[in-house]
């Protein structure tokens, strides 16, 4: 498009692949000539989906969005989602106590008794209805997140759009589109759904996350992280250290409300630099919220370092805030078991002052020693057999291990598309204490429960097969998967309907055994056996001498 001079200034994405490093003019020069003529740009979407082109293009060519134009249709309710977090803005609050500009953070750095006040005024402001509902879903029992429909997602992803065109600055994502034309920023809905999700459809808070995400990609990935999702393979000797090392680690199995669990133990990465920490940390919170279920139940967080602990750097509090505000991730809740000590009562204030206004709401501390945490973890729901941690503080490799060759997998190929985590509907085909604790083991047991007098009484066979399909469709429209172990580490769906049923009938016949031997309890009678339990009186339980009844063996 030219200009009132006749000359073409229009910067378009075809125009940046011709360029080569040897441009009259850098980089920083053609951002702000991009941000000058983005009225003029024009993109080609013939492969873009329906909802990129309903934003850009109308019947008469490019056009600039509008959040406010009825034409867009945005959802109501994405606007009263919006108009709510808009409206209801917290009353004042007291100024963030800051961190000494220290080297090392001390007991003086931190005033923790201004800390603790501006956390009581916080959770003041909340409404008892909100208090109430953050804390039932800190517990697993209730989910905030928002009830998803193709319609509502399509909507809010054009208003996502529309609400991106407005906000500058936004360094990153013009080097993603305008110079490198990135497929997955400009075409890909994946990443602004995560966005979204985050912030419960909060066009404008995930607009503004997203922006954070991308320059946070950039910062510690470079851009190579803005063509593509950041993999295992981007971490440096550094950070691949730390992955081995197991002290952050990606529980193998969910909470019983189907949160994914990060726990963080030992020393928790403290003797690694602030920038491997924060650029693996990136990446573990990345994998975290891999599939769309833990997107929308959210992620917990579980902080359990050890009694010889190092105390963080100063910026620690600052960089992990700034992560945590960019983060694609929605984190329903942070447990920070620590030792009752003065030094980590005080770690308290640092870590509150790591997370925003928001989280704050979620954080939950334990001052106990290692049995009465996990009772208190377990009121939670989170599965403490599973945490990586001794008695005596040594950190579990085994199921860590098997996390990094499934991850290793997952990124490397598509084939066979290896599950890295089941969901809370799937159900496990394999023996062990730790699978039948598994939720969706637990509703399929069940299921064989309820079903069991019904397939038991009859002897006809198409009756029995009847029972059987009935509970694998009732697993199926739970949206449930029926899951078995492949020997090379990781769990695969099994579509042969047949082997899922005749795994069915299997349970339910194993399921008659334990009911029989329920019935047949079976006693061992020694020759000094009635004498046992005898009174003052010295009488006997059986005093003609013969056989005690079953009914002793109760």
């Amino acid at each position: 498009m030219a200009n009132s001079n006749g000359n073409n200034n229009t910067i378009l994405p075809c125009h940046v692949a011709s360029m080569t490093t040897n441009s009259t003019f850098g980089m920083n020069e053609f951002i702000n000539r991009a941000e000058t003529m983005r009225e003029h740009q024009t993109m080609t979407t013939a492969a873009a989906p329906d909802w990129w082109q309903f934003w850009n293009r109308d019947g008469s060519g490019a056009r600039r969005c509008n959040i406010n134009d009825p034409a867009n249709e945005i959802d109501d309710v994405t606007q009263k989602a919006n108009s709510r977090r808009a409206t209801d803005s917290p009353p004042s609050r007291p100024p963030t106590p800051r961190l000494a500009g220290n080297e090392t953070m001390t007991f003086g750095d931190v005033d923790t008794k201004a800390v603790n006040e501006m956390l009581s005024k916080e959770l003041a402001t909340l409404s008892f209805n909100d208090r109430n509902a953050i804390n039932e879903e800190v517990h697993g029992v209730r989910n905030l997140a928002a009830e998803e429909t193709p319609e509502m997602l399509r909507k809010s992803l054009m208003a996502f759009q529309c609400q991106l065109e407005k906000f500058h600055p936004k360094p990153a994502y013009d080097q993603a589109v305008f110079l490198f034309q990135s497929q997955w920023i400009m075409y890909d809905p994946t990443l602004r759904l995560r966005c979204l999700r985050t912030e419960r459809f909060n066009v404008t808070a995930a607009v503004l996350r997203f922006v954070k995400y991308l320059d946070l990609l950039l910062e510690y990935y470079g851009s190579e992280a803005l063509l593509r999702p950041i993999r295992m393979s981007d971490l440096g000797k550094e950070e691949t250290e730390l992955l081995r090392s197991g002290e952050y680690q990606l529980l193998p199995f969910r909470d019983r409300s189907g949160r994914r669990v990060i726990s963080c133990v030992g020393n928790v990465g403290l003797k690694f630099t602030l920038y491997a920490r924060m650029k693996f940390f990136i990446y573990l919170w990345w994998v975290a919220a891999d599939d769309v279920e833990t997107q929308q139940r959210g992620v917990i967080s579980l902080f359990w370092p050890e009694n010889h602990s190092l105390f963080p750097d100063k910026r620690e509090a600052q960089e992990a805030q700034r992560v945590f505000a960019a983060i694609p991730t929605r984190i329903a809740a942070y447990h920070q078991c620590l030792p009752d000590t003065a030094f980590f009562r005080f770690t308290r204030a640092v870590v509150i002052l790591s997370v925003d206004v928001e989280s704050r709401t979620r954080l939950k501390f334990h001052y106990n020693d290692d049995i009465e945490t996990n009772y208190q973890l377990m009121t939670y729901g989170i599965p403490v057999d599973l945490i990586p941690r001794t008695g005596t503080g040594k950190i579990k490799l085994k199921n860590h291990q098997q996390w990094i060759r499934t991850r290793k997998v997952i990124e490397e190929t598509k084939e066979d598309d290896p599950v890295e985590c089941p969901g809370i509907n799937d159900v496990l085909f394999r023996f062990g204490k730790s699978y039948l604790s598994h939720p969706g083991n637990a509703t399929f047991r069940e299921l064989i429960e309820a079903n069991f007098d019904e397939h038991n009484e009859t002897t006809n066979t198409d009756t029995k097969m009847a029972v059987t399909w009935r509970i694998v469709e009732d697993i199926e429209s739970r949206k449930g998967r029926f899951l078995v172990w492949d020997q090379r580490g990781w769990w695969k769906v099994t579509t042969d309907r047949a082997h899922i049923r005749s795994k069915v009938a299997v349970s339910l016949k194993e399921h008659k055994k334990r009911v029989q031997a329920k019935k047949n309890v079976h006693c061992t009678l020694s020759s000094t056996y009635q004498f046992e339990r005898q009174d003052g009186g010295k009488r006997k339980r059986a005093e003609d001498g013969s056989e005690p009844s079953k009914s002793f063996c109760a």
